[in-house]
């Protein structure tokens, strides 16, 4: 009667077979959670720099109404920031919005408020 001390080559490629699989679905896995991060990053990048412009037009360090672009965190952003009336003629809204470029995509948008303009 014949010892069986190993495994048959069929035995090796079915386990080779199944663990390929399995580190595939791992990568995939993986590579979704990273551009998930990234997305997540850019949004709080974002959010930080509309919330920095709109407390410089607050603070009066800052005309509404204006456009630019600027270097954040090694990375390029465009924003806006605009006034717009509010039923208290004694408050005016402050619309900032920023952008990720190069591609433009809009990651934040804030309104705040402000005394209005003294005419």
């Amino acid at each position: 009667m014949l010892k069986n001390n190993g495994m048959t080559l069929l035995e090796v490629l079915v386990a080779l077979a199944i663990l390929a699989i399995a580190l595939t679905a791992v990568l995939r896995v993986t590579a979704s959670s990273i551009r998930q991060t990234t997305y997540l990053q850019q949004r709080s990048l974002a959010s930080w720099i509309a919330l920095d412009l709109n407390n410089r037009v607050v603070a009066g360090l800052m005309t509404p109404n204006i456009a630019g672009t600027m270097t954040f965190a090694q990375q390029q952003w465009r924003w806006q920031v605009t006034r717009a009336p509010s039923p208290n003629p004694a408050i005016s809204l402050i619309h900032t919005t920023v952008m990720h470029l190069p591609d433009n995509t809009q990651l934040a948008q804030l309104t705040g408020y402000s005394d209005a303009p003294k005419k």
